[in-house]
C-alpha cells in the first residue's frame, strides 16, 4: 500500500494535503522522474519504492494530462473536495451534527478573515480551511513561524477538518448515523 492509500483510508484530510504537496514537488521536480526517483529512494525501502514511484507517475501522468502541470489540483482530488463539501452540509443540515456545527462556529470569524485575505470567493466554508491548512504547511516546510493570532485560527480550523475527516471516514464505514449527539 502506497503513501497516499493508506493516508486515504485513515484521513481523508491528510490524503488530500498530502496530494497536493506530492503535486507541488512535481512542480518543483519540473516532472523530471530521476530526480523524483532519487528523492523516493532517501525516503523508501526498496520494497515501498516501487509501489511509491508507481503511484508518483501515476500522479505525474494524471497532472500532465489534466493540464495542471503550474497549478491546480488532479480531478481526483477535486471530486474528493466536492465529496467534503457535500459531507459539510449533510453534517449541518441533515445530520444535525452538534460537535461539528460547534467546530464551524468556532472557526467562522477566522475563515471569514481568511476569506477577505486571500481574496478568495468560496462558496463553503471547507475549501478555505484546507488552503489555510496547506499554506501554514508549506510556512512549517520552509521554516517559517507565524502569529500567535495565526495559530489560533490554524487551530480552529484543523479541529473543523479533523471532525470531518472522521465523518468521513465513518460514513464511508457506513457507522455515519443521524443525530451522532
Amino acid at each position: 500500500m502506497t503513501t497516499a492509500q493508506a493516508k486515504k483510508e485513515e484521513n481523508i484530510v491528510e490524503y488530500l494535503l498530502y496530494v497536493w504537496q506530492m503535486e507541488d514537488l512535481l512542480r518543483a521536480a519540473r516532472f523530471d522522474e530521476e530526480v523524483i526517483a532519487g528523492f523516493l529512494a532517501q525516503q523508501f525501502t526498496e520494497e515501498q519504492y516501487d509501489l511509491e514511484f508507481a503511484w508518483f507517475k501515476d500522479l505525474s501522468q494524471k497532472m500532465q494530462q489534466q493540464g495542471v502541470q503550474k497549478q491546480g489540483h488532479i480531478y481526483d482530488a477535486q471530486e474528493v473536495i466536492t465529496e467534503l463539501i457535500y459531507l459539510h452540509h449533510s453534517l449541518l443540515n441533515v445530520f444535525q451534527d452538534k460537535e461539528y456545527k460547534a467546530a464551524l462556529n468556532n472557526a467562522k470569524e477566522y475563515l471569514e478573515e481568511f476569506s477577505t485575505r486571500a481574496k478568495g470567493e468560496f462558496n463553503n466554508e471547507i475549501e478555505p480551511c484546507l488552503l489555510a491548512v496547506y499554506g501554514l504547511l508549506t510556512l512549517r516546510l520552509k521554516g517559517e513561524s507565524v502569529s500567535e493570532e495565526t495559530e489560533v485560527a490554524m487551530t480552529s480550523f484543523r479541529t473543523l477538518l479533523a471532525y470531518l475527516a472522521d465523518r468521513y471516514k465513518k460514513m464511508r464505514s457506513g457507522k455515519l448515523q443521524v443525530n451522532l449527539n
